[in-house]
């Protein structure tokens, strides 16, 4: 529910000219507060006036661009990520498949988390809602309103709408995470993107036999947006987006 805004103003005393470039780079974190097995969201655009005259309307943060009635104000199409991460919960079992205490497991593997990100180009499009700008960007401002300037127009008679366009990219990701299960004999390392893990059993509970390592794999569908996994000791099972299995240790 955070808002960051980034406010340019007095471009052409900072050194800018017509036809410069201006790009606005952002990078965010997933941290323990993130949302596992649904998307973590993230939006962007930029909002342009040619009216060099800018105010801030409060101590708040509710800035407004101070414009003429004849300077339309542009915006860029919206850039949107979802972030997805998942979890695995290992379920500690007895060969009766009661659960086990004493256990502890490391998990170890280099994966991705799975960011889908959506962005909005503008088409022509008869029922579009925008016009284009001389400077590139677009506006709802209509240029036939009294007191606009239609030079700043690239066209006053042809429109456009939003179109989106989705992709999906990877960000990588590094796992070396040591813990115990609880009473319950439960044990969730959250976190996780796709790849392939080493769960090692580096605690065995008393009068049980040991067991070898085994791996997990973890998949991302982009276009459901959803994980799944294998693994080489037994199934995994999916519950909303939520990994789990059963690691059954046995005496004798």
């Amino acid at each position: 529910g955070k808002t960051i805004r980034f406010i340019l103003h007095d471009l052409v005393v900072a050194g800018y000219t017509a036809g410069d470039e201006i790009v606005i780079t952002y990078t965010a974190t997933l941290n323990e507060q993130a949302s596992v097995g649904t998307a973590n969201d993230n939006t962007a655009k930029l909002e342009y006036s040619n009216n060099p005259s800018y105010t801030q309307k409060n101590e708040k943060g509710d800035n407004d661009f101070d414009t003429d009635e004849d300077e339309p104000r542009g915006e860029s199409a919206e850039s949107k990520t979802e972030t997805y991460t998942t979890s695995l919960t290992i379920h500690k079992v007895d060969g009766d498949g009661e659960p086990l205490t004493g256990a502890a497991f490391r998990i170890t593997g280099d994966g991705v988390k799975k960011v889908v990100t959506t962005g909005d180009v503008f088409v022509e499009n008869t029922a579009g809602a925008y016009w284009k700008l001389t400077d590139g960007t677009y506006t709802t401002t209509d240029p036939t309103t009294e007191g606009i300037d239609q030079s700043k127009y690239a066209s006053s008679e042809v429109k456009y709408a939003k179109t989106t366009v989705t992709e999906t990219i990877d960000a990588s990701q590094n796992a070396n995470v040591e813990a115990y299960v609880d009473d319950n004999g439960q044990l969730t390392f959250a976190g996780l993107g796709a790849g392939t893990y080493t769960i090692s059993e580096i605690v065995t509970p008393d009068g049980y036999n040991s067991i070898a390592d085994f791996t997990v794999t973890i998949s991302f569908d982009a276009n459901e947006k959803t994980f799944s996994a294998t693994s080489s000791n037994g199934s995994v099972t999916d519950s909303g987006n939520l990994l789990s299995m059963n690691v059954v240790n046995q005496t004798g």
